[in-house]
Formats: C-alpha cells, sequence, structure tokens
C-alpha cells in the first residue's frame, strides 16, 4: 500500500496512516510524471471509499427458502459498514436500508455508516481498532438473531412476523452506529484522547477533573492524552523547521494568571489573592494590578459566566449558573482594589 509500513512513500496516509485518497481530478497539477506518460494514481483499495454498498449471499438449500436465503447487506465502504443480514422471505424491508449520495438522511445506514467513515480520517489508526469491536459486536448479535430465527421458523413460526426481527435489528444497529460515532467524537476530539467510562458502552463524557490548590487542572493522563504526531511524520513535513516552542509560565510571569514572583501569595487557594507592598510597585505588579481590576469588574457585574470565572471558579467549588451571585459574595468578601492615594494599589480576594 502506499500509505503501508514498508512504503517509501508512507506520508500519502498523512500522520495517521489512512488509506484512503480522494481522486485528483482537476486539481492535481502533475501532467506527466513517468517514462510511460501515467499521470499519477492512487492504489485502488477493496475497499474503496466512494463504494455505495457491498453485500455477501448466503445459501442454505436444507432451509426453506424463506429464511434460508440471506443476504447480508453493508451499504457505503466496507471498511467503515456493518453488514445486517435480511432474509429472501421479507415481505419489506426497513427504511434504514434506504440512503444514497445526494441527499442526507440520519435515518438511513449509508448515512451513519458515511458519517463514521469520514470522521474516522481525523485519526484513523487510533480510532479503527474501535470500529473493528463495533463491527465485531454488531456481527456477532446478527449471527445469533440468524440462529434464533432459523429455530422459530423450523418450529413452525410465522414466517412474517419471525423475519421482522431482521428489520428490528437493522434499526438497532442504525441506532448504535450513531452513538457510537458520537462517542468517537467526544473521545478522539481535537486530537486528543479522552478518557471514558468503562461501565457505559459507548460514553460521552470524562471522569471529574481535579484541581490544585491555586484551581489549576491537575494533568492526570488517564484522563486527557495528547499523543501528537509520529515523529517520523514530523520530521518529513518540516516540522523542526518550524518557530520556536512559547515561553513558559516562568517566562510570562503574572501572564500565565499566578501573581508576579515579588508578591507574597496566601494560602487561600486562589491563585490572584496576594498582598502587594511598596517594593513590588514595578511595571510587572502594575500590570498585574491591571489585571486583577479587570476580574474583579466583571464579577462585581455579574457579566461573565461561570466558565469565564475559571480558576477563581475552580478554587471555591461553587462554579454554577444558580450559584454565580454566591461566587461574587464570596470573591469580593475583601476589600476591592483600590488606590490609595499615594500611586500604591491594594488587591482584595479576587
Amino acid at each position: 500500500s502506499q500509505a503501508g509500513e514498508t512504503s517509501g512513500i508512507n506520508l500519502a496516509g498523512g500522520p495517521f496512516r489512512t488509506p484512503d485518497h480522494v481522486a485528483g481530478g482537476n486539481s492535481t497539477p502533475f501532467e506527466i510524471l513517468n517514462e510511460d506518460g501515467d499521470t499519477g494514481n492512487w492504489e485502488r483499495t477493496i475497499g474503496l471509499y466512494r463504494t455505495s454498498d457491498s453485500y455477501i449471499t448466503q445459501s442454505r438449500g436444507w432451509l426453506e427458502d424463506a429464511h434460508g436465503g440471506i443476504i447480508w447487506f453493508g451499504p457505503y465502504a466496507a471498511p467503515y459498514s456493518v453488514f445486517v443480514p435480511f432474509a429472501a422471505g421479507m415481505k419489506s424491508l426497513p427504511h434504514a436500508t434506504l440512503g444514497n449520495h445526494m441527499r442526507l438522511d440520519k435515518k438511513t445506514l449509508f448515512w451513519a455508516f458515511r458519517y463514521l467513515g469520514n470522521y474516522v480520517q481525523n485519526k484513523y489508526e487510533a480510532m479503527m481498532g474501535e470500529v473493528t469491536a463495533f463491527q465485531q459486536h454488531a456481527m456477532q448479535r446478527s449471527l445469533e438473531l440468524q440462529a434464533s430465527i432459523d429455530s422459530l421458523m423450523n418450529g413452525g413460526e410465522s414466517s412474517d412476523s419471525v423475519l421482522e426481527l431482521y428489520s428490528a435489528n437493522a434499526n438497532k444497529v442504525l441506532e448504535e452506529t450513531w452513538e457510537f460515532s458520537d462517542h468517537l467524537m467526544f473521545k478522539f476530539a481535537d486530537g486528543q484522547v479522552h478518557a471514558t467510562p468503562t461501565d457505559v458502552q459507548y460514553g460521552t463524557s470524562t471522569p471529574p477533573r481535579k484541581y490544585s490548590v491555586k484551581g489549576v487542572t491537575t494533568k492526570e493522563a488517564p484522563i486527557v492524552d495528547q499523543p501528537g504526531y509520529r515523529t517520523e511524520w514530523l520530521e518529513k513535513v518540516g516540522f523542526l523547521d518550524g518557530p520556536p516552542p512559547p515561553p513558559n509560565c516562568e517566562d510570562l510571569d503574572w501572564q500565565c494568571g499566578h501573581a508576579p514572583s515579588s508578591s507574597s501569595v496566601s494560602n487561600s487557594g486562589l491563585r490572584s489573592e496576594s498582598t502587594k507592598d511598596d517594593a513590588s510597585n514595578n511595571a510587572s505588579t502594575q500590570a498585574w494590578i491591571v489585571y486583577i481590576q479587570g476580574k474583579e469588574r466583571a464579577l462585581r457585574s455579574n457579566t461573565v459566566t461561570c466558565d469565564a470565572v475559571g480558576d477563581v471558579a475552580a478554587a471555591v467549588k461553587k462554579c454554577s449558573p444558580r450559584s454565580m451571585q454566591n461566587i461574587v459574595q464570596h470573591v469580593l468578601s475583601d476589600s476591592p482594589v483600590q488606590s490609595n492615594g499615594g500611586g500604591q494599589k491594594e488587591t482584595g480576594r479576587v
């Protein structure tokens, strides 16, 4: 494969090595690439991304035709699809089997799998492991359903009602595919890997965050991981020629949300609470005071949301729309920032 482990041009798959490549069309700038006059091509994968559907027919001559003949129907590209069974004797098929690329219809398997297949491109290698597990789970359930239906049919049950169980199974796969896509969206959003609860099949939340005494989020890899990109890919795309890294908090001083190093910080847990003496009246401290005043005005006027309060809300542990007034009263319980008439300024609790 052009994106495989042994390929000399594995950049083709991007940092996460997807095998899918859209057709170049008129935007491909090359006219002649080799001596044969070929203008270049991507390999055509077996599970081509623009597949409308694929299927497997299962003929079981030892059973009655109504339930012996099965078609395993896989809408969209096979790598991202789930093959769902339908019997030859079914009088109708569910709406979920419809769907095409000309009209978005989230009630169809085609669009559920197309959505999944397109989102997986963002982090192909990491996500495909979960996609495969999801497919295996759905396939196992369909095989168990097929065995159950065969047993019911052989026992003389009405074919119409029994075979409708295949439609219910297809609708269940449709519902779970959208839940699974939401799970992947949450877990792999913005290049991160978020931990999800183990007691929920397709979780869309992380465990509660923990905070330090200064109200700063404590880094815990099991909650949020930032794996980044492969080293070999970064080297080939010019990452090492990029700009220098951003300065750290020690360099930024108060701009990181901490008091200037010349200030003495109290032990109350709010990282903006500090006292300043005359000796700290320098440019950094003056900028810090302006910063504190801005935060205090926002809190006093109640014009910010809980999210905007940030470290203050985290430290007092009372962040919710209903308790915003309590936060303001608690935070402003000391004297506000004000001028003392001598050019110096004092901070209250912010």
